[in-house]
């Protein structure tokens, strides 16, 4: 509270004595002063402590010496307290030198007791409290400004925008000292995302524990209709939101919620401020405060916040010139076309020295003096090059081609050269040439260059694109063609049957597109057919995940009609599924295995009963894209048993074989022993396994092993299987 002694009001003084002689005598000068006053007396520095702690005063009088404190001390203990009153220190005459130091000490003024008179200490304590006043604004002043500063050099030396954020909420917090701040930042898509707000959620906490409504999530009216609160706060003014949070909260939550809220911070003002640069919106800060914010607080927050836009703006577009930067760089990097950035300053320059104003005037110079041209090239300074101008020129590496830069130009270029001189001359900043270079292993290549000034160097040249393009290849092409019509010219009356025929065969060669596109057509008509009318079933299925990434379950995509007939399952009934709810008893390892399929790409074949069908299957699994798998399988239940029954033949033939009290072999086509049964070694004395192999005719006598092996020869012809 400020005091004005001039005017109608009653100065609480807190008279801190213990001679109560003193104390009449100056309640009688105070009383007398034409002040006024209401005194309070303490005769203990404890008293007056506990004072200054229950109530505030407009003056404090205070005598150094105390039953309980001496000397500075006094003062130093008084001023530990919280006051905001000026002091005026009592002394006695021996005690001067002790009442200048407490004046250096932050006490206002000092008093000899000896010496006291109506008008002195009227006038001590009118002058007290001014001098208060001013240093109390004095000190405002010096705490705003030190703020301001400090949140200046913390913004600018933040490493990214969330700590200018941060910087922001904290400072405004230590100017308005019972305010709550949170701030708000507008993300890309100019969606708000409340930062600084973790304080909130203890209270949010609390309300979702009475009423089951998550204030934390979607509290703001910003995260429903952002546009609403910047076309309100954009300004970079700070305003008092009337409504209270009631204005900013979602038109989800009742008016009696957002009461409680307040209720509970203890909020009695709401501000709210945006920031904003260029038409483009950042973000803001949201303050509660328990007090009306001042006009010179308000100018700090103001002044804080326009700080804020600059430097969040001047991140953002840093952060949008390195992308872009980064951006440009990769695509001069990796393009295909061979790219040079070169530096022509020293070439503009050169022109303007020799007052070549004219495209004519730098022709004629150059045409008089020759040796120029190669000076001339060696002022262009090279900036970057891609891997593709390596490629080109084969050069071995960046270093390779640069000692070796103007081996590069045809000596015959000289006038091509001066041409691009001139057109430099003529203030040009886009255009296309002709010329000749060569490779690192002396192969002459023509080359399409396009010369083009990058954005901002068009009056210093110190930024130039140079993309190359090799017309060798389409020179040679044009120079053939050009003698082709030529030849076609000069035999155009030999060629006329020639040319007619060319004609039915390129008819002959519509006629065969046109079959070829209809076959085509018919192919797609028949792969369509093939699909639905396939014998094979067919499926594709996404993969599911779980919380965790890991496959848990598969749902059906889309299936043929071969499926439907060999699964029994109908598409109507099984699309869109899952597996666990189309086939209960899926095994986890199917879904294991089918999941690594549809993530890793790693096709799969195999065989399986599936008993909730009673069938087997021959599968083939793969994955068409990532997070599916397909599946081509076909019955091969009738396939299985006719291998079984085979089996059981087999086994009822060979047992029949083995007990025959014949002797039976099988010979192949070479006439040598593919099995024997055992009576061979019961009538013959030969092991079956010491025959198989080998020749049948060897069992013979040898009179007769001729004969037996005709024979067995001319059965083998004549066998029909």
């Amino acid at each position: 509270m400020e005091v004005d002694v001039n005017k109608a009001h009653t100065l609480e003084i807190l008279l801190v004595e213990d001679n109560p002689a003193d104390v009449f005598f100056i309640k009688r000068l105070l009383n007398t002063s034409g002040i006024d006053v209401s005194i309070v007396n303490s005769t203990r520095l404890s008293q007056a402590t506990h004072l200054l702690n229950q109530r505030e005063f407009d003056v404090i009088l205070l005598d150094l010496g105390l039953p309980d404190s001496l000397g500075l001390d006094t003062l130093h203990k008084i001023k530990a307290v919280d006051i905001k009153a000026p002091i005026i220190v009592l002394t006695g005459l021996d005690d001067e030198n002790l009442a200048l130091a407490a004046v250096k000490e932050d006490a206002q003024d000092y008093l000899v007791k000896n010496k006291l008179d109506a008008e002195n200490i009227k006038r001590a304590i009118k002058y007290s409290i001014e001098r208060k006043k001013i240093q109390e604004i004095q000190k405002r002043h010096t705490r705003r400004f030190s703020i301001l500063s400090l949140t200046t050099s913390t913004i600018n030396s933040a490493e990214d925008i969330p700590s200018i954020y941060v910087a922001i909420c904290e400072s405004v917090k230590r100017l308005l000292n019972d305010a709550t701040v949170i701030t708000l930042e507008f993300t890309d898509n100019q969606r708000a995302q409340v930062m600084n707000g973790e304080w909130l959620k203890p209270y949010f906490d609390e309300i979702k524990r009475t009423s089951d409504i998550d204030l934390y999530e979607e509290i703001f009216l910003i995260n429903e209709n952002p546009q609403e609160v910047i076309d309100l706060y954009h300004d970079g003014k700070l305003h008092e939101v009337n409504g209270g949070i009631h204005e900013l909260c979602s038109e989800k939550f009742p008016q009696e919620i957002c009461s409680e809220i307040e209720k509970m911070l203890g909020i009695n003002k709401t501000y709210a401020i945006g920031f904003s640069r260029n038409e483009k919106y950042y973000g803001g800060i949201i303050i509660f405060s328990n007090n009306v914010i001042g006009e010179e607080d308000l100018d700090i927050i103001e002044a804080i916040s326009c700080q804020a836009s600059l430097s969040i703006h001047r991140r953002t577009v840093e952060n949008d010139l390195k992308i872009s930067e980064k951006r440009y760089k990769s695509l001069f990097s990796n393009s295909p076309v061979p790219k040079w950035e070169n530096d022509f300053s020293e070439i503009k320059k050169v022109i303007n020295q020799h007052n070549l104003k004219t495209a004519d005037e730098v022709r004629k110079f150059l045409t008089k003096n020759p040796n120029k041209i190669s000076a001339w090239m060696r002022k262009i300074k090279v900036c970057d090059l891609n891997q593709a101008v390596l490629d080109l020129h084969r050069a071995e590496s960046e270093e390779h081609l640069l000692n070796n830069l103007f081996s590069i130009f045809a000596s015959e270029n000289h006038e091509n050269l001066i041409e691009r001189f001139a057109t430099i001359a003529e203030g040009k900043t886009k255009f296309d040439f002709e010329m000749d270079i060569f490779t690192m292993d002396s192969e002459k290549r023509q080359v399409l260059i396009r010369w083009a000034v990058a954005a901002g160097a068009e009056e210093t040249l110190e930024r130039v694109l140079l993309s190359v393009i090799d017309i060798t290849e389409t020179k040679k092409a044009e120079r053939t063609l050009k003698r082709i019509n030529e030849e076609l010219e000069q035999k155009v009356q030999e060629r006329t049957i020639d040319l007619a025929n060319t004609n039915d065969l390129l008819k002959k060669e519509l006629e065969e597109r046109k079959r070829m596109e209809k076959a085509l057509q018919e192919s797609e008509a028949q792969f369509k057919l093939l699909f639905n009318k396939m014998t094979n079933g067919f499926a594709l299925y996404e993969i599911i995940l779980d919380n965790n990434m890991n496959p848990c379950d598969y749902k059906f995509v889309r299936i043929n009609p071969a499926f439907e007939k060999l699964t029994g399952l109908s598409a109507e009934n099984v699309i869109g599924k899952r597996a666990s709810e189309v086939l209960p008893q899926t095994e986890e390892y199917w879904v294991q295995m089918y999941g690594k399929v549809a993530l890793t790409g790693k096709s799969i074949e195999f065989e399986n009963y599936y008993p909730e069908l009673k069938k087997h299957f021959q599968v083939n699994a793969f994955c068409p894209k990532k997070g599916f798998f397909a599946i081509i399988f076909e019955d091969i239940t009738f396939k299985k048993k006719a291998i079984q029954a085979i089996g059981a033949s087999e086994e009822r033939y060979r047992t029949l074989v083995e007990k025959s009290n014949a002797l039976i072999c099988e010979i192949d086509t070479h006439g040598k022993f593919v099995y024997v049964n055992s009576k061979y070694k019961e009538i013959l004395g030969y092991e079956p396994k010491s025959l198989v192999g080998d020749y049948a005719y060897k069992i013979c006598d040898i009179s007769m092993q001729k004969e037996f092996s005709q024979k067995i020869k001319v059965t083998l012809q004549n066998f029909e299987p």
